[in-house]
């Protein structure tokens, strides 16, 4: 497997369409929104992706943005792996790129907020909750 960053237009039509088939998207918004969304903040230095291909093939990718204030951090913008390649340490390999550029940049951390749902207390009060959890990765003490 190789994982290169995202750099070209090619590039970003591949992860373009590797999200628009994500099973569990992080985003409120439609996934046209998203995808403007996304073909802006490529234009922006403190935003990077990597692709992970398999025999030429795209099988997956990370993207992250670089946030100095409030926090010295990498935040992960989105993360996607094609099915049949989960579970196989790949997702590793993308996200092992993410921690590499927050080492070299100097970030505190790496986090990733998700959705994840509240399924007990959504039986106790009778409506949909979500909580959103952040997972943080230390590059090095503050």
């Amino acid at each position: 497997m190789d994982v290169i960053e995202c750099k070209t237009k090619q590039h970003l039509n591949e992860m373009v369409s590797m999200s628009s088939r994500h099973p569990a998207p992080e985003y409120d918004c439609s996934f046209v929104v998203f995808e403007q969304i996304l073909r802006e903040l490529v234009k922006n230095e403190d935003f990077r992706a990597w692709i992970a291909y398999e025999d030429g093939i795209a099988i997956g990718y990370v993207s992250g943005c670089r946030v100095r204030l409030p926090r010295n951090e990498v935040s992960v913008f989105d993360i996607y792996l094609e099915e049949g390649h989960r579970g196989k340490g790949k997702l590793t390999a993308l996200t092992d790129k993410l921690k590499e550029w927050a080492i070299a940049d100097n970030a505190l951390r790496v986090t990733w907020t998700t959705k994840h749902q509240y399924e007990r207390w959504q039986r106790v009060l009778g409506y949909k909750l979500a909580q959103y959890q952040t997972v943080e990765w230390v590059v090095k003490e503050a």
